[in-house]
């Protein structure tokens, strides 16, 4: 507040604006297993429907991978080289691991569900 004579100036600063909060893919990246984890705590019935769900979808993987190659009979070496890969990949991440995370025990029950299936299929064949 200035004052000249009788007369009495106030100026007011007006801050400009703050910019747009702008969400950036990285943020969003690393906030994602946190929210995650905030989605599954204190909740077993989530966690077990997402185990069940991982088990299914594994179960349909596996399913389509027998379909697929098994009917074309082209890179069935192939399929199975890349099966049996991801299988020991996911076991040694998931075992090998001090105190496996739930993300690792969703993989784990995917891989399941994915030799399931073609434990379902040599049954189906009769082999």
């Amino acid at each position: 507040m200035k004052s000249i004579g009788s007369l009495t100036v106030r100026c007011a600063v007006v801050p400009p604006p703050p910019p747009p909060r702008r969400r950036r893919l990285a943020r969003i990246l690393l906030n994602a297993p946190r929210q995650v984890d905030r989605y599954f705590a204190n909740r077993p019935v989530r966690r077990w429907s997402w185990r069940l769900l991982s088990i299914s979808f594994g179960y349909l993987c596996g399913n389509t991978v027998t379909l697929t190659f098994g009917t074309l009979a082209v890179n069935d070496i192939v399929a199975a080289v890349v099966t049996v890969g991801f299988y020991v990949a996911v076991s040694r991440w998931y075992w090998g691991a001090e105190r496996p995370t739930y993300y690792m025990e969703l993989a784990n029950h995917f891989k399941n569900g994915v030799i399931i299936a073609l434990i379902a299929d040599a049954f189906k064949l009769g082999g």
